[in-house]
Parts: C-alpha cells; sequence; structure tokens
C-alpha cells in the first residue's frame, strides 16, 4: 500500500515593499507657520508644484477623512490627477495624507529648532524605488518654493 501525499501549496511571491523615501529641511518658520502652508488651500497651491504653475486645487477638506483633489500643471503643458485623504492632523506637529487605502502616505513632521526655525521632514511610503530620485529632486524644487514665500 502506497500513500500519496498532497502536491504542496504553491507559494505566493509577495513584491517587496520599497523603502521609504526620507527628506528633511529645516526653514526660517515656526511649526505654525509651516503647517498653515500645508492646510491653506490657497498656500499649498503656491509651493507643491515643481514646475512653473500653481496647482488647480478642486477639493482640500482638511479633517481626518477629508478629501484632497488637485490638478499639477506640468511645464510640457500636460496636468497630472492627485487625489488622497487626510490620515492625521496633529496641529501643528504632523500630518498624514495619501492613498485613502494607505498605499501611498506622506508623512510630514514639523520639529522646532530653537526659536525661529523648523525642521520639517517628509516621509513617502508606497513610492517606487526607481522614482525616489526624481522624487526627491520635484520635492526639492518644492521645498525651494516653500522657502521662498516664507521669506517674503
Amino acid at each position: 500500500m502506497t500513500s500519496k501525499t498532497p502536491p504542496a501549496a504553491p507559494t505566493k511571491t509577495v513584491p517587496a515593499k520599497p523603502p521609504k523615501l526620507k527628506l528633511e529641511r529645516v526653514f526660517d518658520a515656526t511649526p505654525e507657520r509651516l503647517w498653515e502652508q500645508w492646510t491653506d488651500p490657497t498656500r499649498y497651491a503656491k509651493w507643491m508644484n515643481p514646475g512653473k504653475a500653481d496647482l488647480k486645487i478642486q477639493t482640500f477638506e482638511v479633517r481626518v477623512g477629508g478629501k484632497v483633489a488637485f490638478f499639477m500643471p506640468l511645464d510640457n503643458g500636460q496636468e497630472m490627477p492627485n487625489s488622497g485623504v487626510f490620515h492625521v492632523l496633529d496641529k501643528p506637529r504632523r500630518l498624514v495624507s495619501g492613498a485613502p487605502d494607505k498605499s501611498f502616505l506622506i508623512d510630514v513632521t514639523f520639529t522646532p529648532v530653537g526659536t525661529k526655525q523648523t525642521r520639517m521632514t517628509v516621509v513617502m511610503d508606497g513610492v517606487p524605488s526607481e522614482h525616489h530620485t526624481g522624487a526627491t529632486a520635484g520635492w526639492g524644487a518644492c521645498f525651494d518654493k516653500l522657502a521662498k514665500r516664507l521669506e517674503a
């Protein structure tokens, strides 16, 4: 008598999650001023685009679960749609926004450095590794625009 062993169950290969992308910059501003730049749609539209044009805000509900939707005009004439929700709003220390299912998140913290400076740390989760270089350059351009707005 021979016993048959059942075939082994196929194993699923789970793709490795890309590493988080972390960006930091110290700004000459209080956490409250930086918070306003992230949560006031008019101010946000002015700096959150590495290109020349302002964002075209469609929806901007600053509350946990609130929706955000905008078009990012690119310098080549195209517009890139973006949307998400606010997951965490801890004024003026931290905000988290991104995809409703949290497959993509932007986690921003504001840490005072001295009396009039703040370290802003942006950690993105869900950006494919091959896009980290481009994302870093784009965010750098946005941070430059933000710094100029804070100087004014």
